[in-house]
């Protein structure tokens, strides 16, 4: 009879467990919600909107606040919206805008919210971002739960506001001041070090887009090695990580590329002292004809 009744109980708690769908509103469509760039214009229609969660304490997002190599490793996104287009309807405007989307509680509930907006259609363009959280803004278990920019109190310290607000300096849009975007340290394609190796390219191969180094690419004895970040999954020649994709090229004139035979054999190795980072050698075929030459494509997901 016990055992009976355990097995009731426990159907009957059952479906109390089960993970369900909770909706996310994100918006800047208020007094005070409107979105800048570093010189004080609305950001323009269609540039990128995230909402999503991170695995660093709200201190560590402050800490990074240029960084946006450190913030996508440990970003989660939950959605997206482009400036200017309000619950689906694309208005033209600039400054703002409105989205929802639906969230399994399992993967989002008790998070804190981030919205991280940018001055591009795409983060991989970027060079200047906002990024906004109230420490109201936790997922719930059930239900829904509502991030407006304008919500955001700029003075509380457990707010994350990665932005700028000068007096005078309002959204035409919206009304009231404009959240300004502050620019990137490393923006994706930008080389500051000046050392011939765009700054994703660097920080995917384990280096440091504010330090000079080599490039990542060494050939040896008919094999191609390099670094990259760990947990990738697809072939030798073109394989992703959670944020990143990697594709090995050839070309004989430096003009015309070709991703590399996807069955290639390769393999990884731990480097030491370099959390989150492996080698990866390549085993290439012998090739007769003209001098040949290769190249690491790295583009974010």
């Amino acid at each position: 009879m016990s055992r009976l009744l355990s097995l009731l109980l426990l159907l009957a708690l059952g479906p109390l467990c089960r993970a369900v769908p909770v909706t996310l509103v994100f918006s800047a469509q208020s007094s005070g919600g409107g979105l800048g760039d570093a010189a004080g214009n609305e950001l323009p229609p269609g540039s990128r909107v995230l909402a999503g969660s991170f695995d660093l304490t709200p201190a560590q997002v402050t800490a990074a606040a240029t960084n946006q190599f450190t913030l996508f490793a440990a970003f989660r996104s939950y959605g997206s919206a482009v400036i200017g287009t309000f619950n689906g309807t694309p208005q033209n405007v600039s400054g703002g805008f409105s989205e929802q989307v639906t969230v399994d509680s399992a993967v989002a509930g008790g998070k804190r919210i981030y919205l991280w907006a940018f001055n591009a259609p795409s983060p991989g363009e970027a060079t200047e971002h906002v990024l906004l959280s109230s420490p109201a803004w936790v997922m719930p278990g059930f239900g829904s739960l509502t991030c407006e920019v304008s919500q955001v109190p700029a003075a509380d310290p457990a707010a994350v506001f990665i932005a700028t607000r000068a007096a005078g300096v309002t959204s035409p849009t919206l009304g009231g001041l404009l959240n300004r975007a502050v620019p990137l340290a490393h923006p994706d394609e930008s080389d500051h070090d000046h050392d011939g190796v765009p700054a994703l390219v660097e920080w995917a191969t384990g280096g440091d887009p504010a330090v000079p180094g080599p490039g990542p690419l060494v050939y040896r004895n008919g094999s191609l090695s390099f670094p990259r970040r760990s947990g990738s999954t697809g072939s030798a020649t073109d394989f992703t990580t959670a944020t990143l994709r990697y594709v090995v090229q050839t070309s004989e004139d430096l003009d015309d590329w070709e991703t590399l035979d996807s069955a290639l054999v390769g393999s990884s190795s731990v480097v030491p002292g370099a959390s989150g980072i492996e080698s990866f050698t390549l085993n290439l075929p012998i090739v007769q004809g003209p001098a040949r030459f290769w190249r690491l494509r790295v583009t974010r997901r």
